[in-house]
C-alpha cells in the first residue's frame, strides 16, 4: 500500500505542477487523451505534457477499460516520463521516450487481494499534425507484478517484459 500511495502522490504532484506551470507559460503545454493496450488491459485516460527546450515531460492518469467498466473493479494506471525531440518538423515529430508506469487492482471484492504492477519502458512516440496531433507510440521494457500468495502466505514478485501500444489525440496550446 505504501507504493500505491507514493506513486499516486507523485503523479498528482506532477499533474498539479504542470498545471501550475501551464498558467505561466501556456504555449509549452499540451493536453492529451490516449488509449493504451498492454498485457493486462486496455487503458483510457488523460494527461498533460510540458515542453522545455528539446524535452517533453509528461504525466497521465488512465483507467483499465475492461476491469473498471465490465468487471466493476477500479484499475488505475499512473504514468510519468520524458520524451526527447529527435525530429521536429512543422507537422511531424519523432521522440524517443522513457516512462515509469504504476498500476494496481484488487482481484477480490470481499477482501484485500491487491496486485501491483511497475514498469520502466522505453520506446518512441510519433506525432502528426499542427495544433491537434494524432499520436502513436510503442514502448518496451522490464516490468514486475507483486501480489500476496494465498497458498504460500507471503508476497511474491514476478518479472517479465512489459510493453505498451498507444494511440491518442493531443492538443497543443
Amino acid at each position: 500500500m505504501f507504493i500505491v500511495k507514493n506513486a499516486l502522490r507523485l503523479s498528482l504532484f506532477i499533474l498539479f505542477f504542470q498545471t501550475f506551470t501551464s498558467f505561466t507559460q501556456f504555449s509549452n503545454v499540451s493536453v492529451f487523451c490516449q488509449v493504451d493496450m498492454n498485457r493486462y488491459d486496455f487503458y483510457s485516460g488523460i494527461g498533460i505534457s510540458y515542453k522545455r527546450n528539446k524535452f517533453d515531460y509528461f504525466s497521465s492518469i488512465k483507467l483499465g477499460i475492461i476491469k473498471t467498466f465490465f468487471q466493476q473493479r477500479i484499475s488505475p494506471r499512473f504514468s510519468v516520463g520524458v520524451n526527447y525531440y529527435l525530429i521536429e518538423k512543422s507537422k511531424i515529430q519523432l521522440k524517443p521516450t522513457i516512462s515509469y508506469n504504476f498500476s494496481y487492482l484488487n482481484y477480490n471484492h470481499t477482501k484485500s487481494n491487491y496486485h501491483y504492477w511497475n514498469e520502466l519502458l522505453m520506446g518512441y512516440q510519433f506525432l502528426i499534425g499542427k495544433k491537434i496531433k494524432l499520436t502513436q507510440s510503442t514502448t518496451l521494457g522490464p516490468a514486475s507484478e507483486k501480489y500476496h500468495s494465498e497458498i504460500l502466505n507471503k508476497w511474491e514478485r514476478v518479472y517479465f517484459l512489459g510493453y505498451t501500444l498507444n494511440i491518442g489525440v493531443l492538443y497543443e496550446f
